[in-house]
């Protein structure tokens, strides 16, 4: 039996929003005692200015001016069903978990413009059977699917093909490798069509099938993921448009644009060389992003997110089999990541709740095809869609420089997806003023 590979290179759980120059912010125009906006230069730090609840800091904006900020991300994800190429969900009784996160130094270099320097790293992933009677039921296809390859295989023979579709007798004896002799005057038809009945029977025994099921699931066990630190990435971000200077007077609209390199710095063809699943892309590529803000009413804000890559250079990967050849890794086209999020900042109605943001997000991943040696994959590219229930920390409007974040994400639907995960990401966050 063919070696079901199932899996595909799995990088855990950084979203969009943690890579390529983001500078999401959440320094909110709210009550911080003197000393403490001195320290992190919010941009209300003239203590004689009244406080405001429900106040939500567009994505766009930047850190002021000398401040920095240092995040620490870490989560975990989980996924035991992917989707087909026609989006249909599947289940192929297997699950795969992951731990890691990132490092993250965030520094204003001028009012609108800020610098991000972001370091991934993956401690642990694993794959296993999840469910034992699943994975069986795909070797039993596995299984089938191989034995009438083979018989199409012999009937693409011209002749026999002729004599089988035509369903008639064999002039003379036909000698098949691996099957019984046709002798001459049996319907080849007839010969053929019970030849594939016992092979199936055969190979479809529970003695096979548990025999190539413990195979495959040695196979899936023994596979060895990368880990430490991924693919290293650093970006800029400009403020267009930002709550002290609008683009348009009293209309609450809001832009940045930011571009930023992730660099091929994982180790992706030294892993797969030692027979690991690669922690990054492969790949260096550009990230250009677009991040836009509408201010609803007071305490309520639209946010919106959209990033797109390209290959600026490409890696380098090996072959499989024994004698493992090392060839070029590229990413043909673009890759589109982005979301839409809905934020909910009750303090606007209940101050007493103000240190606390809610937000609903719709996210979405199409990735862009690869080549490896010059050939283009050949089915589509992954497509994901996702859903993020949100809830945030301000210690801000608490006097204290700390903020936390927690998000549940869990997959709505995608293409070309060996795992669709979910995951649960916590974000601690500090901030320092030079």
């Amino acid at each position: 039996m063919a070696n079901l590979a199932l899996l595909a290179a799995f990088t855990v759980l950084l979203p969009a929003s943690y890579s390529l120059g983001a500078d999401t912010d959440n320094l909110d125009k709210t009550a911080v005692p003197v000393q403490d906006k001195a320290l992190i230069a919010t941009p209300d730090a003239n203590s004689e200015k009244p406080s405001e609840t429900g106040k939500i800091t567009p994505e766009s904006t930047t850190l002021p001016k000398d401040v920095a900020r240092f995040r620490l991300v870490y989560g975990q994800s989980e996924g035991t069903y992917g989707y087909d190429s026609k989006g249909k969900k599947v289940n192929k009784g297997l699950k795969v978990e992951g731990t890691g996160g990132a490092g993250v130094f965030e520094y204003g270099i001028t009012p609108r413009l800020g610098f991000q320097f972001l370091v991934p790293f993956s401690l642990k992933t694993k794959v296993e059977v999840h469910n034992k009677e699943t994975f069986r039921n795909l070797v039993k296809a596995g299984i089938t699917s191989e034995v009438n390859s083979a018989f199409d295989k012999i009937i693409a023979d011209p002749t026999l093909g002729a004599l089988y579709n035509s369903n008639s007798v064999a002039p003379a004896d036909i000698a098949i490798p691996g099957l019984p002799t046709i002798p001459a005057g049996a319907n080849v038809k007839s010969a053929l069509d019970g030849a594939k009945s016992q092979t199936l029977a055969s190979q479809l025994s529970d003695s096979n099938v548990e025999k190539i099921y413990t195979t495959e699931k040695a196979k899936i066990d023994d596979r060895d993921f990368d880990k430490g630190l991924g693919d290293i990435e650093t970006g800029v971000r400009y403020s267009l448009s930002t709550i002290d200077e609008p683009f348009f007077s009293g209309i609450p609209l809001y832009f940045s644009v930011a571009g930023g390199i992730r660099w091929n710095t994982s180790g992706y063809s030294k892993s797969v060389k030692s027979g690991l699943i690669p922690n990054g892309r492969g790949t260096t590529d550009l990230g250009l992003r677009l991040n836009a803000e509408y201010g609803i009413i007071q305490g309520l804000q639209m946010q919106f997110e959209n990033q797109t890559e390209v290959m600026l250079l490409k890696g380098k990967t090996y072959t499989s089999g024994d004698e493992k050849k090392e060839v070029d890794y590229e990413r043909s086209g673009l890759r589109e990541i982005g979301w839409a999020k809905l934020v909910v900042a009750p303090g606007a109605w209940l101050p007493c709740t103000d240190m606390f943001r809610l937000n609903l997000k719709y996210g979405y991943d199409n990735d862009a095809k690869t080549k490896t040696d010059g050939e283009l994959q050949k089915e589509s590219a992954s497509q994901t869609r996702s859903q993020t229930i949100g809830l945030s920390f301000d210690g801000l409007t608490m006097g204290l420089p700390l903020q936390a974040d927690l998000d549940m994400t869990t997959p709505i639907s995608g293409k070309n997806a060996t795992f669709a995960n979910k995951s649960n990401i916590f974000t601690l966050k500090t901030f320092y003023r030079f």
